[in-house]
């Protein structure tokens, strides 16, 4: 069946036998959810991301005829047979210890690399699925994923910040207090204008007095491009007070 994975939507003995025990109405869905969680570590919230293919699929399994689910995730019976669904793949609900075990696997071991947002949380549910975990709603675990971005990124910017001389400290201090000055933040991020010499040597002297800083570019390279990007972007749209406001850090 080209364009699905036979192995992700087949049924076994057993999860027949299971089907077999509920309502006509649902085992169609039922079906579909578990070939969903145990391929991908997710329940299905949106029918219309399912394949046709694999709708076929699943219902000629169970001599159906198929036809797309439409019943709302947040339905009182969805919910109900979600449950079931869970308990007939042995799956336990998460409990605190393993939230916060979610936490620290994020923020160590996924945020380093740079994924974006639908990297992360397929890669989460992946998690749920082999710690035989209930996983949660998309919205609940793209809280979590934030949550867990910011934790790195403010880790980050303390690490670099903490490796700034106090020379360097004192002139970026300087950059944001007077941002239209001649080294002032919002005048290094402006553009530097027409090739006049003047405007040539404005910028030979800015390039210097970031040449004068003596950045942590060992610190910097150690980092997935993906996040200096991403802050790169942020800055480019903060006013000098924003980064200001960021609580200052002991420096070497």
């Amino acid at each position: 069946m080209g364009g699905i994975a036979i192995r992700d939507w087949s049924l076994s003995f057993q999860d027949m036998e299971f089907l077999s025990s509920m309502p006509q109405s649902v085992c169609l869905e039922a079906g579909l959810q578990i070939c969903s969680v145990r391929s991908s570590g997710r329940f299905i919230e949106d029918w219309t991301d399912v394949d046709d293919r694999a709708i076929e699929y699943v219902a000629s399994q169970l001599d159906m005829q198929p036809a797309r689910p439409s019943r709302l995730f947040s339905d009182r019976t969805a919910r109900r047979y979600r449950l079931e669904v869970a308990r007939h793949l042995d799956l336990s609900r998460p409990r605190g210890r393993h939230r916060a075990e979610l936490q620290e696997w994020l923020r160590s071991a996924i945020c380093p690399s740079g994924d974006s947002m639908v990297d992360m949380l397929d890669q989460c549910f992946g998690w749920f699925r082999d710690q035989s975990l209930l996983p949660p709603a998309e919205g609940v675990l793209i809280r979590s994923i934030r949550t867990a971005r910011s934790a790195f990124v403010d880790n980050l910017l303390k690490k670099i910040t903490g490796s700034l001389p106090s020379k360097t400290v004192t002139s970026l201090e300087a950059s944001l207090a007077d941002p239209r000055g001649d080294h002032g933040f919002q005048r290094l991020k402006d553009d530097v204008g027409a090739a006049t010499l003047d405007n040539v040597l404005n910028a030979a002297d800015r390039l210097a007095f970031i040449g004068d800083l003596n950045l942590p570019f060992d610190v910097i390279r150690a980092i997935d491009p993906s996040w200096i990007k991403l802050l790169s972007r942020r800055v480019e749209g903060e006013t000098a007070s924003e980064p200001s406001s960021i609580p200052p850090v002991t420096t070497k």
